[in-house]
């Protein structure tokens, strides 16, 4: 008896070490598969010495894989709310080189942040932002609030730039009395020394306080050429303009600039936000344009409203964020 005893424990540790390691490789086996079964496993990736937040990569195409743009979304969700490209672990230069794939879910996103304009170089032409006081002081005092929403530092207005050949321009104008509704609309261009009218048309305010476009007519005498500096300006005058000179005014310059096709590639993807290819590229008065007047037919839209805001206040002018859209002066001739 003591003998077969000695002979079966050897066998019965034998059979021990295969057994320990058919277990250990079924457990390890289960939790392969329940990590493959989680949301959590899509985004666990190896350690890295960056610490700077990466999107997610493309999973394996698989039974339980996912389409890329609900991985990027759930990504997308999981970031700091309103943060900037920058913030959430893309560079300034990775803003205009993000892959299709990336900008249609930013586009569907909202977490854009705007910067200042790039302000122009020392010697580029300065201009009104802010009507300063009258002469006449029978003048209404609210005219001294009347403000081009344009890039500038405090009452200067700076050179912005524009991509079409009949930009349009934005202003706050003050509630008026009936003796000071009577505007006029005036853009010039310098050659050399020579200062040559492009476009004057004289307007009829509606005196009601708010925020005022004026777009010139489509035709070919109006458009602005490519590369050249343009100097407009806005008056309100007091009482009959055909009888005094009195008025408040504000002016800027703004340049055309050539579209180029990686512009217009951007514009194509973020459209109809083009407001944010526009902005990225320093393109103030089409970012404005394009943004301002989706904000005007959508009221109620709580993303256009924040960006609208956000937009102002990038350039100071946030005061005038909450004022309404009360006319568009989209001239015909």
């Amino acid at each position: 008896m003591i003998r077969k005893k000695l002979l079966i424990q050897p066998i019965q540790r034998a059979c021990v070490i295969p057994l320990v390691f058919v277990s250990l490789m079924s457990y390890s086996q289960l939790v392969q598969a329940q990590l493959s079964n989680s949301d959590f496993s899509r985004f666990v990736e190896k350690p890295t010495r960056n610490l700077t937040p990466q999107p997610p990569s493309i999973p394996a195409n698989g039974k339980n894989s996912k389409p890329l743009r609900h991985v990027q979304q759930e990504w997308l969700a999981a970031q700091p709310s309103g943060s900037s490209l920058q913030e959430r672990g893309f560079p300034d230069a990775a803003k205009n080189q993000l892959p299709n794939s990336i900008q249609n879910t930013v586009k569907n996103s909202h977490f854009q942040s705007f910067e200042q304009p790039k302000l122009p170089k020392n010697g580029a032409p300065t201009g009104r932002r802010r009507a300063g006081a009258g002469r006449n002081p029978e003048c209404p005092s609210s005219l001294t609030h009347l403000t081009a929403l344009v890039p500038g530092d405090g009452g200067k207005s700076f050179l912005a730039s524009t991509v079409a050949e009949y930009p349009t321009f934005w202003f706050y104008v003050p509630e008026l009395p009936e003796t000071a509704r009577s505007a006029e609309f005036v853009l010039n261009v310098q050659d050399s020394q020579d200062v040559q009218n492009v476009y004057r048309t004289p307007l009829t305010l509606s005196g009601k306080p708010g925020i005022i476009s004026i777009t010139p007519p489509p035709q070919r005498q109006y458009s602005l050429k490519a590369d050249q500096r343009y100097h407009w300006y806005f008056h309100i005058y007091c009482g009959d303009p055909e009888k005094t000179s009195d008025n408040f005014y504000v002016d800027g310059f703004v340049q055309r600039q050539v579209l180029t096709e990686a512009l217009d590639s951007q514009l194509k993807t973020a459209k109809p936000k083009e407001y944010i290819a526009y902005s990225a590229n320093n393109i103030w008065y089409d970012a404005l344009t394009n943004l301002g007047q989706l904000h005007r037919t959508n009221p109620q839209n709580a993303t256009l409203n924040k960006d609208w805001v956000d937009l102002l206040n990038a350039i100071g002018l946030q005061d005038f964020a909450k004022e309404p859209i009360v006319q568009d002066y989209n001239l015909e001739k």
